[in-house]
């Protein structure tokens, strides 16, 4: 961390000791947390990652619900066996 940055987190924890405002302070770096989370969401959405994300999430969650849609057997198929073996590598 920075000397600058150091500092100025020394002396907000200083002030906060001394004045017991430390209900203020999580409400403080909570509003900061939700701010940065909305901004990267926002960012997000305008380059088109968000929805990127939201559709693999809900085809995982598909395929998850729905195996026997994404399964076969290969058990009726001739020289499917021989096949396997001879392209294991």
């Amino acid at each position: 961390m920075e000397q600058s940055k150091l500092r100025l987190v020394i002396q907000l924890l200083t002030i906060v000791a001394k004045t017991g405002q430390w209900r203020n302070l999580f409400q403080l770096i909570y509003w900061a947390v939700m701010g940065k989370k909305s901004w990267d969401e926002a960012m997000e959405r305008a380059n088109g990652e968000f929805y990127k994300k939201q559709i693999k999430i809900a085809t995982e969650e598909f395929i998850e619900k729905n195996k026997k849609l994404f399964s076969c057997d290969t058990s009726g198929v001739p020289g499917f066996d021989k096949w396997v073996n001879t392209t294991k590598d």
